[in-house]
């Protein structure tokens, strides 16, 4: 009987782990293909700041001040050349909220509507905060009293939307095309208006009036924005509308319609707006064809997020401010009504946007460098410290698809973070393989702060705390995929640190 030579064994090499670091990502990406992101891109950064060292969890807040009684619709800030004001609006009073506590009673009743909006104008009487809402007559507060002031030659209960320009006042008349201005430096008085009707070919309302200081300082290179509903932006330089020889029309732009009652932002010396389109900058679209100027918005990396968002235009709540100390500015977005509100978050520091939840703010204030917002069930809440009212903050980040450096499927064994934070600190982590569109995988882990707070427990009686140290430790994770994006998820009452990621992975054979 004839056999066949037994064949040799073939010994397979070993396969060989490789390593490769991911460093934090720097921003919030949504307008890409999720195959097209740069390195540094994430698919989702929720509830967390890009700064230099990384990303680091969020503010948290603590209740400033309680049992208002019904849903405070917007926060006002006073700031006087000695004295600091806080102030909060529900549908029908306004409550001084400046000392925290138990709300006391309401320093004006009987009103209208909660919506004011609110200017700082100054004077050689003084500094003033002055509100309107197009319901109610319009108020301003010096620093100890509430006035309602004497405006003729308008109904002054339909003037709402203001802004100061050239040491002047301007109103909108609501659901008019009419602006209105007071003599310069006055609180009170005849008013004049301006008809923009005839100025405007794509018709609608006057929505906003903005002043943009085009040469960074203030003087007269002041030129002074009104924005129709439509987009329509009128431009005006000068600072006396009565003399032709000191108001000149500088051009008429067109613009994405406007969002909210408080749209727009002194940033710098620009003014941004918020858009269908984004939060665009005035100086950019100006040059820029409207179906081009998306490219220029300062929401670029997230503009399909944003333009799903705009949907809800005409819910309340929508605003856009700066928190300077913390180099941000925050977008309030309404999501549903009454319930539930993000704020899309752009870090100078870090160069990127993320998203805020959790908050629900229906509206922000920035007074005495502290940032405040109110809440539905009738609070005002003031922002720091690393918890959201004693509760975890949950934080996500979701890297880009990434081959690792290597083509072929990987097969994902450790994941190594390194985290600044509590001692002994470890996130949940975890994989998405291949493109897969799911953003909400895990629950996080949560730490448990040991040792009580500071400045609350007894000096030299309680035990402290455990100290913020870097936390790297290897876990295991599995996942494979030729394309693998890390998820890594945080619930913690202390501030941590995101720093990056050493993956440890095998490669697989191609096929």
């Amino acid at each position: 009987m004839l056999l066949s030579p037994a064949r040799p064994r073939v010994r397979r090499r070993p396969q060989r782990s490789r390593l490769r670091f991911l460093p934090a990502p720097t921003g919030w990406i949504s307008d890409r293909g999720l195959s097209q992101f740069e390195p540094r891109d994430a698919i989702a950064l929720r509830n967390v700041i890009s700064n230099e060292e990384g990303l680091v969890t969020r503010p948290g807040y603590t209740e400033h001040v309680t049992a208002i009684g019904s849903a405070v619709r917007r926060v006002l800030g006073y700031e006087g050349l000695t004295t600091a004001k806080l102030f909060a609006a529900t549908d029908d009073s306004i409550f001084d909220v400046t000392t925290a506590g138990t709300a006391g009673a309401a320093s004006i009743t009987s009103l209208n509507s909660g919506m004011w909006t609110g200017t700082m104008f100054a004077t050689t009487g003084g500094q003033f905060l002055y509100i309107t809402n197009g319901y109610d007559a319009p108020r301003y507060y010096d620093g100890s009293t509430w006035t309602t002031p004497t405006i003729t030659g308008v109904t002054a209960s339909n003037l709402w939307r203001h802004t100061v320009h050239q040491n002047r006042l301007w109103f909108i008349q609501k659901d008019t095309q009419k602006a209105w201005y007071l003599p310069a430096a006055n609180l009170a008085g005849a008013a004049t208006s301006i008809d923009f009707g005839p100025f405007s070919r794509l018709g609608g309302t006057l929505h906003a009036i903005a002043s943009w200081t085009r040469d960074g300082g203030s003087g007269m290179d002041d030129v002074v924005l009104f924005l129709m509903s439509t987009g329509e932006a009128h431009l005006y330089a000068g600072y006396d509308p009565s003399d032709p020889g000191a108001w000149t029309k500088t051009g008429t732009f067109y613009l994405p319609p406007p969002i909210g009652c408080s749209c727009t932002i002194k940033y710098g010396s620009d003014v941004g707006i918020i858009t269908e389109t984004g939060v665009v900058p005035l100086s950019g679209v100006l040059s820029a064809a409207r179906s081009d100027q998306q490219r220029v918005a300062a929401t670029e990396n997230i503009g399909a997020e944003f333009q799903a968002v705009a949907s809800n235009r005409s819910v309340a709540g929508w605003q856009i401010l700066e928190w300077p100390e913390k180099a941000l500015a925050l977008v309030n977005i309404p999501i549903t009504a009454g319930t539930t509100y993000y704020q899309y978050v752009y870090s100078t520091t870090g160069g990127g946007w993320s998203e805020w939840r959790d908050l629900n703010a229906t509206s922000w204030a920035h007074v005495d460098s502290n940032m405040y917002f109110g809440t539905t069930d009738g609070r005002v809440c003031k922002m720091g410290g690393a918890a959201d009212n004693g509760s975890e903050i949950n934080a996500t980040i979701i890297h880009r698809f990434d081959q690792y450096g290597a083509l072929g499927e990987k097969f994902l064994r450790r994941v190594r973070t390194q985290i600044f934070g509590p001692s002994g600190y470890q996130p949940h982590v975890g994989v998405r393989s291949n493109f897969d569109a799911n953003t909400d995988i895990f629950s996080a882990q949560a730490y448990q702060t040991i040792g009580p707070e500071w400045d609350v427990a007894e000096w030299d009686v309680a035990s402290w705390g455990v100290a913020s140290n870097a936390n790297s430790n290897w876990v295991v994770a599995r996942g494979k995929g030729h394309h693998l994006a890390l998820v890594i998820q945080m619930a913690t009452t202390e501030q941590v640190t995101y720093n990056g990621s050493q993956v440890m992975f095998e490669v697989g054979d191609l096929v």
